[in-house]
C-alpha cells in the first residue's frame, strides 16, 4: 500500500516530446522597393499670391457670366440684377485683391474701374458690366506683368 501511495505522489513521467521538424530551407527576403515621394517644393509668396488672385479671377468671371446672363435679357429687373451681382462681388474681392497687391508694393492698374454706373438711368449692360470687365482685365494685367501667368 505504501508503493501504491508512493506512486500517486509522485510525479508522472512525461511522454517524450516529438523532435522539432527540421527548418525549412531559408528563402531569400523579397526585394523592398522603397517609395518615394516627391515633396512639392515650397511656394514662394509670389506663387501664393498668384493663385490667390488667379481664385478671385475666377469668381469674378463667374459673377461676370451669371450677370450676363442675367442682363441678356434686357429688362430693367435683369439688368439691376445683374449690376448688383457684379457690384456685390467686387465688394467682396476688391479687400482681398488689394491687400495681396500691396503686400508688393502694387496697386491695381491706374485705368481700373470697379464702381457702379455714375446714374441710376445709365444702367446699360455695357455699363453694368464694364466694372468686372475692367476688374479682370486689371487682374490679367498684373499677373501677366508682375507673376508671369494667365
Amino acid at each position: 500500500a505504501a508503493g501504491v501511495a508512493a506512486d500517486r505522489g509522485a510525479a508522472q513521467p512525461r511522454p517524450a516530446t516529438p523532435a522539432p521538424a527540421p527548418a525549412a530551407p531559408a528563402r531569400p527576403a523579397p526585394a523592398v522597393t522603397a517609395v518615394t515621394q516627391q515633396t512639392p517644393a515650397a511656394k514662394t509668396p509670389q506663387q501664393i499670391a498668384a493663385e490667390n488672385l488667379q481664385r478671385i479671377r475666377d469668381k469674378i468671371r463667374a459673377a461676370f457670366a451669371s450677370a450676363q446672363t442675367l442682363a441678356g435679357a434686357g429688362t430693367e429687373g435683369s439688368i439691376t440684377t445683374a449690376n448688383s451681382i457684379v457690384q456685390s462681388t467686387i465688394g467682396q474681392v476688391l479687400p482681398s485683391i488689394q491687400r495681396i497687391l500691396a503686400s508688393y508694393g502694387m496697386s491695381l492698374p491706374s485705368g481700373t474701374t470697379t464702381a457702379p454706373p455714375a446714374t441710376p438711368g445709365d444702367t446699360t449692360v455695357t455699363n453694368v458690366l464694364a466694372p468686372a470687365q475692367s476688374l479682370l482685365s486689371g487682374l490679367n494685367t498684373m499677373l501677366q506683368n508682375l507673376f508671369g501667368r494667365l
